[in-house]
């Protein structure tokens, strides 16, 4: 019983840990721009591809996806799509590090303005405090009073506001950078499909019912009191008429 509720544990831990996207296709081509004649290898990404596999995915939260193509299975080649998920990969890769950095640049910036903000404020105070009858020293601290606050209401918003508006972005592309590409016929894709929408009416069990079962089989296996050896019966002689 303990291996059957183990192996059950085991076929569905896939579904479990990764959320399918599943996009249908009428070639390679179409992952890729029309205006770029290059191989798959540099060959730009479709905007319209990364659109549609991001409207696809703007649901999921916290879970691993794995990215389901299916092509026409004439037109399929292994060697091909070993080249296009590692150039999915790549560019997905590519395009988290350049939101990481402009989150950084956003944030770096703010602490700049913020920083010099703050010591113009704080000029002109010391300036207004010790140097109060000096004209010069009046003008420079009137002009140094907006700028100060300006710093750090700009630093303030460039700290917080800044990096929200490429959280969206940054937040797909490193789901992307970490996702799993695979391909599969039409043929194949819609079986699995419908597979997975049959499973839905059926009861499955929790990982942590699972585990709750297990641990209770093997506590009544160690609770049952070893069984005794079983003597050979022995055989009695023949009795003498």
């Amino acid at each position: 019983m303990a291996e059957l509720i183990g192996k059950h544990v085991e076929e569905k831990r896939a579904a479990a840990v990764f959320s399918f996207v599943d996009i249908w296709m009428d070639g390679y081509n179409d992952i890729f721009s029309d205006f770029d004649p290059a191989p798959f290898s540099k060959r730009a990404i479709s905007a319209d591809f990364v659109e549609e596999v991001m409207r696809r995915t703007s649901e999921e939260h916290d879970e691993e996806i794995e990215l389901r193509m299916s092509v026409p299975q004439a037109m399929r080649s292994a060697k091909a799509e070993n080249i296009i998920k590692k150039r999915l990969k790549d560019y997905f890769t590519m395009k988290k590090h350049k939101y990481d950095e402009l989150v950084k640049n956003e944030k770096r910036k703010g602490k700049i303005y913020f920083l010099g903000g703050f010591l113009l404020l704080s000029s002109f105070i010391l300036l207004d405090l010790f140097l109060v009858s000096n004209v010069v020293v009046k003008l420079l601290a009137a002009i140094m009073a907006p700028l100060g606050w300006f710093g750090v209401w700009e630093g303030t918003s460039h700290m917080l506001e800044g990096p929200e508006q490429f959280s969206k972005k940054k937040d797909f592309y490193t789901k992307l950078a970490k996702a799993k590409f695979e391909f599969f016929s039409e043929e194949e894709l819609t079986q699995i499909v419908k597979d997975a929408e049959e499973s839905k009416t059926t009861p499955k069990l929790t990982q942590a019912a699972v585990q709750a079962a297990i641990s209770q089989l093997q506590q009544e296996e160690e609770k049952k009191p070893p069984q005794p050896e079983q003597k050979p019966k022995e055989e009695k002689p023949p009795q003498k008429k």
